[in-house]
């Protein structure tokens, strides 16, 4: 091996070496045979043979090809020791190359190199400048094969590395035929975003005619945000663009902007939704958290989108809740909100709402108080037949004394119109008063007692002042009780049964309306009356060799006496069993029942039943993992018998995903049903899916490249004679 160097002027020098190196000086060249090199400040450059004109700073590289018989046949085998050309941006093989050291240009004969998780291949790469490369009869794929399953051509391609690639024309290759062709096309291939146009998808269905979707541009607006410009354009419906925009500035801002717009060639309706969604922190702790929901119609959706969980989509919420906390002061928030519900033809606006909390303050050494205040708007509208306006006002105060003791009081002011049809049928003003007094204790580490007293006056102020008063008093009591049983069976080392028996009593007197107060009334029929009474249980063993404590069962009833009618409530009562939970093993059952005394029936029961179970197998070949699991869930009721599986399977080179839900008192059709099929072709996939929802269904399918899933053929190509 020999190894030297050319100084090129006082700074840049040449290294190379090889096996053999001679220099000849008439013609001021060095030629580098076997294992050649040369480094030339970021550039290196490996080949069979090198020469190096030193007068005028050119290299020239070339292969060797190789062919020798085989031991075992006739045959012959050819192997190639490929020209090797590194940057810090590029890396080039081939088989021949001319490159010259000053200006740093050059040319390959049929090189490759790899862009974008792909390799890309042209029977001439001209190295034009730094990171930019003008290839003619250029070939770029993704597949690893040779030849490849596909590839995309251009006969005039020019290379912007870690960047871009801009091609005139592109045609789509499937082994030797070509299927699709456009006259020019660029798209991004750095490991940064970059904008281009992304790949759409042409076809024809009954519903649409002829189309063409998802014709976008993404823009990279800046490092925080981007937007995707869409359009879809089909001949029986019209033009349908869309906007997708997202900004994530880590910590302070993240939101997402979606829009749609069309107006539709045959009824000339206009169609519309617009999405939002954002969430900032600005400085002195200020959060803004707002969401935009709004749509046309309620059928905008299931017309324009295929995603099925999307159908049945009826109710739209928006919504802006801004929120700042002062030190040593408190917190204010500032919020608006509309609810709109297509199926009832419903909405109900909160413009605006404000609250004001202050933060605790101490009085009376051991003492506290907390304010607070809060203003509201609400008004309610209901298939343009009625509707409701409320302005509000209160103010509230919390007293907390030393002790379990609680003691709050709020004011309010209100005013309500109510109109129908157009027109105003009534309108109140009133003030308000709440008074409420709590107290808790916890004695002997396992008995708890609390006692609650409010008192509510509504004064109402809009022609004549009238008072309306209302006592309420209520307590409750619960003690925790345990015993433990040393069990050993099943795995089972010990169980817990914990017993939690309650009651609660509620009294509500009548009142004599005297005044601002009114005076309680225990001298006739209260008003209300009642006792609750519960008793709740937990069942906790030790389980396996480790005696991991884990909840098995919970238990619990619940009735309760209405002194006034002299009725016992029903008996309410659940039941939760974990009979199995591991990792890769559930089973659950979730039982409910109502037993009415009066009838000595059991009413509203059901039983609600989950199954989970998956394994995973590794084929002793191949080394690919094929999982499975199944999921079940039985419902059952006395109006409902409803039994939904999801499967998962994945044998090799396959992959299949079932859901179906039926009820058994109407077996058929199925209710829901969903079947996706992956198969995978090396560098492509099939994809099958169908689903069906009560009558509607829908299907598709594809066959698509994986590491390009945008360029794909499916059903829309064959729209005009499928279904």
């Amino acid at each position: 091996m020999v190894f030297t160097f050319i100084q090129i002027d006082s700074t840049d020098v040449v290294f190379f070496g090889g096996k053999n190196v001679t220099y000849f000086a008439q013609i001021e060249k060095v030629v580098m045979v076997d294992s050649a090199w040369v480094h030339y400040r970021d550039m290196k450059l490996y080949a069979d043979s090198i020469e190096y004109d030193t007068k005028r700073h050119v290299l020239s590289a070339f292969s060797k090809i190789i062919t020798a018989p085989l031991e075992t046949t006739d045959t012959a085998k050819t192997t190639i020791s490929y020209v090797i050309f590194q940057t810090e941006a590029e890396s080039i093989v081939g088989l021949e190359l001319n490159y010259n050291v000053d200006t740093r240009k050059g040319m390959m004969h049929r090189a490759n190199t790899e862009i974008s998780e792909g390799f890309f291949r042209g029977e001439e790469i001209w190295l034009v400048k730094e990171k930019t490369l003008n290839v003619n009869q250029g070939y770029y794929t993704t597949c690893n094969r040779n030849p490849p399953h596909y590839h995309f051509y251009g006969s005039r391609v020019r290379v912007l590395m870690d960047d871009m690639v801009i091609t005139q024309p592109l045609i789509l290759k499937i082994g030797r035929y070509p299927i699709a062709i456009a006259p020019f096309w660029f798209f991004p291939i750095g490991k940064h975003r970059k904008s281009g146009l992304s790949p759409f998808k042409v076809g024809q269905s009954n519903v649409d005619g002829f189309y063409a979707k998802n014709v976008s541009y993404y823009l990279v607006i800046n490092d925080y945000a981007d937007m995707t410009l869409g359009l879809d354009f089909m001949m029986k419906r019209g033009f349908y663009p869309k906007l997708e925009a997202r900004y994530i500035v880590d910590p302070f801002a993240s939101g997402l902007l979606l829009g749609t717009y069309i107006r539709e060639f045959g009824t000339g309706k206009v169609r519309y939704s617009f999405n939002a969604n954002h969430s900032s922190v600005f400085f002195f702790e200020t959060n803004l958290i707002a969401r935009a929901d709004f749509q046309s119609d309620e059928r905008l959706i299931s017309d324009y989108t295929e995603e099925r969980i999307e159908w049945l989509k009826r109710e739209f919420l928006s919504y802006a809740h801004l929120s700042r906390s002062f030190k040593r002061f408190g917190k204010v928030s500032l919020s608006v909100q509309q609810y709109r519900d297509f199926a009832n033809d419903f909405t109900d606006i909160r413009l605006p709402e404000a609250k004001i909390s202050f933060y605790s303050r101490p009085i009376f050494r051991t003492w506290s108080f907390s304010p607070g205040l809060s203003f509201g708007n609400n008004i309610q509208t209901a298939r343009d037949t009625w509707r409701i306006e409320k302005r509000s006002a209160g103010l509230r105060i919390g007293i907390s004394p030393p002790r379990a003791f609680d003691f709050g009081q709020g004011f309010g002011y209100s005013v309500t119109k109510r109109e129908s049809l157009g027109y105003l049928t009534s309108s109140s003003q009133s003030i308000s008063s709440a008074t409420d007094i709590s107290s808790s204790q916890f004695l002997f580490q396992s008995l708890n007692l609390s006692e609650g007293f409010s008192f509510n006056e509504n004064i109402n102020i809009k022609d004549s002042i009238s008072y309306q008063s209302e006592y309420n008093f209520s307590t409750n009591s619960s003690i925790n009780l345990y015993r433990i049983f040393g069990v050993e069976i099943l795995g089972l080392h010990g169980l817990l049964h914990r017993i939690t028996p309650s009651i609660t009593y509620s009294f509500r007197p009548a009142v004599r309306q005297q005044g601002f107060l009114g005076v309680p009334r225990l001298d006739t029929t209260p008003l209300n009356s009642s006792i609750g009474f519960g008793i709740s249980n937990l069942f906790q063993a030790k389980l396996g060799a480790e005696k991991l404590k884990k909840d098995i069962c919970y238990l619990n009833f619940s009735s309760g006496y209405n002194f006034l009618n002299k009725t016992l409530s029903p008996i309410y009562s659940t039941a939760d069993l974990y009979i199995l939970e591991q990792s890769n093993l559930r089973l659950m059952t979730f039982l409910t029942a109502v037993f009415r005394v009066d009838s000595l029936d059991f009413t509203d029961y059901s039983a609600n039943t989950n199954f989970y179970y998956s394994f995973s197998r590794i084929d002793t070949v191949t080394k690919q993992e094929s999982p499975f699991s199944l999921n079940l869930t039985h419902f059952w009721s006395p109006t409902s018998n409803m039994l939904t599986a999801t499967i998962n399977f994945a044998p090799r080179g396959w992959q299949f995903n079932i859901s179906t839900g039926s009820n058994f008192k109407k077996p058929w059709p199925p209710a829901d049903v969903s079947i996706g099929i992956v198969k995978d072709l090396h560098c492509w996939e099939l994809l099958i899916n169908t689903s069906g929802m009560g009558t509607r269904w829908a299907y598709d399918f594809k066959i698509r490249i994986k590491a390009i899933p945008e360029v794909n053929v499916g059903k829309g190509i064959f729209g005009f004679i499928l279904p």
